[in-house]
């Protein structure tokens, strides 16, 4: 079965019971289009993967991929410069919980992902927000 025809058999139109599930963040104030890319990317994920169902994971991994880029696995790392990286991002974790507009952390990871990005921290908006101030 080729690719195209394994990721249609996955029924991924089921995208809809992922995104109105309430405790599910990750889909707070995506767009169509990126829904759409998350739905084709945890599609191509699962048959990767040998999957015979677009499964949670694929989706929490197409999101990552999405928002953050693919993961640069020729990019290694060594203990030290993990060890850099962690404390940065921890750093930006920090001063999301201190600063009073700061919005919720919801995940930090100190995979290289993307063009240049050696981990990210990502926050999650409590309300959507069209304005903001300087305050």
């Amino acid at each position: 079965m080729s690719q195209f025809n394994a990721v249609n058999a996955l029924g991924v139109c089921s995208i809809s019971t992922i995104v109105k599930r309430p405790d599910s963040k990750d889909s707070v104030f995506c767009t169509i289009r990126d829904l759409a890319n998350i739905a084709n990317e945890a599609a191509i994920l699962a048959v990767r993967h040998g999957h015979e169902a677009v499964t949670m994971a694929d989706f929490e991994a197409a999101i990552d991929r999405v928002i953050a880029g693919s993961e640069k696995k020729h990019r290694v790392l060594n203990m030290e410069e993990k060890r850099r990286v962690a404390f940065h991002e921890s750093g930006h974790a920090l001063v999301a919980l201190t600063v009073p507009t700061g919005e919720p952390v919801h995940k930090v990871s100190i995979i290289p992902r993307g063009v240049a990005a050696l981990g990210y921290t990502l926050q999650l908006p409590v309300a959507e927000k069209f304005l903001s101030t300087e305050s």
